[in-house]
């Protein structure tokens, strides 16, 4: 999470070959909540080429926007309605922070997905941690007819599920359950949300002493900016980009909770999974296993990419035209976990 260097990103390059379309993913970063303001001005603007570089990988995926959190399915004799509450980890504190009205506060354009990012003093060698958005929803039923409830329910399945499932993309988790009636049989539902917001933060405590670090202490053991990192340091680029990809949905949405791989291992991609890095087409871990090595940086590779897709992104090149995913064995050098 330290220092930078004017080298272009493979970004750069990509972008140059294929720009980003009005519907490309737009991955926000938000500090509203760095309560710690660790965060200096080359550490912000490694974050901002992590989120860059993910969301020109996540190409054209035409997330709706988010404009009403209230939704409502009727048919003659019967309605239902289903008020959506967002929230997300204050990437501080750990609390959790809502969102009650998610259309005006703080509102979600077309494709935007916002990440709020922080510090905490994590313990043994956790570098970070990332996670999507969670959700609630407030329920209710109207009927003159009850009979009519379960069509009722099916059309409100319907739409939530298709403006808060965003119509692309994972599907980040569900609220099921059962609206009950007097005379007639219960009637089941799923309502399912996308992937609106999220948090990541990392490690401001790197001797263990149970003390946020000072400034200069972290700029020892952080790489801040685009520079390789030094022997020694932990890599900011490289963590940020694993923690933003867990944020939208990598290894913590229900899709992902379907797919079945021999690489998949938990939430991550199993140790020494490579794939073609998209900067140079040279092999590299996935930037998706649960580790990096100390003095060393990870970017996006082909392996990293094809999941995305698995996932509901329009991954940008597309998974199938990436020839080069191999399995290896696990690096020897010392490595600090991520979650």
């Amino acid at each position: 999470m330290r220092r930078g260097l004017s080298f272009p990103s493979w970004t750069t390059a990509l972008l140059s070959l294929l720009p980003l379309s009005a519907g490309a993913v737009n991955i926000v970063i938000d500090y509203t909540y760095d309560t710690a303001s660790l965060f200096d001005s080359t550490a912000k603007a490694t974050l901002a080429q992590a989120a860059s570089d993910l969301s020109t990988a996540l190409g054209n995926t035409p997330l709706a926007a988010l404009s009403t959190n209230s939704y409502t399915g009727t048919t003659p004799g019967a309605s239902a309605t289903a008020i959506w509450n967002l929230t997300f980890t204050n990437p501080s504190t750990g609390t959790t922070i809502s969102l009650p009205a998610p259309q005006t506060s703080p509102g979600f354009p077309v494709s935007e997905i916002r990440i709020y990012a922080g510090w905490q003093n994590l313990t043994g060698s956790v570098l970070g941690t990332g996670s999507p958005g969670g959700a609630s929803a407030s329920l209710g039923v109207s009927y003159t007819n009850e009979a009519a409830l379960p069509v009722a329910v099916n059309n409100l399945e319907n739409i939530s599920n298709t403006a808060m499932g965003r119509g692309d993309g994972p599907v980040i988790g569900a609220i099921s359950g059962a609206f009950n009636g007097n005379t007639q049989p219960d009637v089941p539902f799923t309502l399912e949300y996308g992937a609106f917001v999220g948090s990541l933060w990392f490690d401001s405590d790197t001797n263990n002493d149970n003390v946020t670090d000072m400034p200069a202490t972290l700029e020892t053991a952080w790489n801040l900016g685009m520079n390789q990192p030094s022997a020694g340091q932990s890599d900011l680029y490289s963590t940020a980009l694993h923690e933003i990809m867990h944020a939208v949905g990598f290894g913590t949405s229900d899709t992902w909770s379907t797919l079945s791989d021999p690489r998949i291992a938990g939430s991550h991609l199993a140790s020494g999974t490579t794939g073609a890095r998209l900067s140079d087409g040279v092999m590299q871990e996935a930037v998706m296993t649960s580790s990096v090595t100390v003095g060393t940086r990870k970017e996006l590779t082909t392996v990293d990419l094809d999941f995305l897709g698995k996932l509901g992104y329009n991954v940008v090149p597309e998974p199938a035209a990436a020839g080069l995913l191999a399995m290896v064995g696990s690096l020897l050098l010392m490595r600090r976990r991520r979650r």
